[in-house]
């Protein structure tokens, strides 16, 4: 995840530098942002789902 992040800060950067349009700009890279944390999120519940609780004692 946090290479992903870190190329759509890069890929944000390079929207600044070349003068993109500002607001299309800003929805499409919060849209994969979103992308990217859920993503994340869906990984850990699929890892969370798979183990079983062990009762202390």
């Amino acid at each position: 995840m946090a290479a992903d992040i870190a190329a759509l800060i890069a890929a944000m950067e390079a929207d600044d530098a070349a003068g993109t349009d500002g607001l299309a700009a800003a929805q499409e890279r919060a849209r994969q942002a979103a992308d990217i944390m859920l993503g994340d999120v869906a990984s850990w519940r699929v890892a969370a789902e798979g183990r079983t609780l062990a009762i202390p004692g």
